[in-house]
């Protein structure tokens, strides 16, 4: 079956005009965590710009894979600091493995192995083993789509991502897959295991 990924980018931006302010997460996904975490979360802005034109120059780049059924947004604060450092940074949300994922049409994909968020998870060897090889795959796929992006005329990542800088990073179990990732795809160069 065809399986939609979510990437979220954070990078420097070139800023001629005002910013606005980036959330931290969507109206929805707030909802699906409240709901797990049985109280009202806050909106939370972040010091992100949504939707800058991105600096000029040519950038290294940071491919990300959170934690088990964790989310794309929540090392935020990591990435907007690679960010101001010179770097793209494309986190990766694992449909039906990440705690909520909402595509651009509004649909809400929950995950099919619990969440960290209300301690619901599924973590046993095999749902481990199973994601891991899932995101294997699901980074081939994106290193694949950055390439084409930034080889795509016109399009807001053209020429701007030195794609023989790539590094695979990750937290926990994006951890491991980053280690992983490296030995499987030649075109990370490096690893970084949080």
């Amino acid at each position: 079956a065809k399986r939609e990924l979510m990437v979220r980018f954070w990078y420097p931006a070139s800023l001629s005009q005002g910013c606005k302010p980036a959330p931290y997460v969507s109206a929805a996904i707030r909802k699906v965590y409240s709901d797990l975490l049985a109280i009202q979360l806050p909106e939370v802005q972040t010091n992100s710009c949504q939707d800058a034109p991105v600096a000029d120059g040519f950038h290294p780049v940071v491919v990300f894979t959170p934690g088990f059924t964790a989310t794309f947004t929540d090392y935020t604060f990591i990435f907007e600091d690679l960010a101001s450092r010179g770097y793209i940074v494309a986190s990766v949300d694992h449909t039906y493995e990440a705690t909520a994922v909402e595509f651009p049409d509004g649909r809400v994909i929950r995950s099919t192995f619990g969440s960290c968020l209300g301690n619901t998870r599924q973590a046993d060897r095999r749902a481990l083993m199973f994601a891991v090889s899932v995101r294997l795959q699901d980074l081939v796929t994106v290193v694949d789509d950055l390439e084409r992006l930034n080889a795509q005329a016109g399009g807001p990542f053209a020429d701007r991502m030195d794609t023989t800088r790539i590094a695979l990073a990750g937290h926990s179990l994006g951890g491991l897959t980053a280690i992983l990732g490296v030995e499987k795809e030649p075109r990370f160069r490096a690893a970084i295991n949080i």
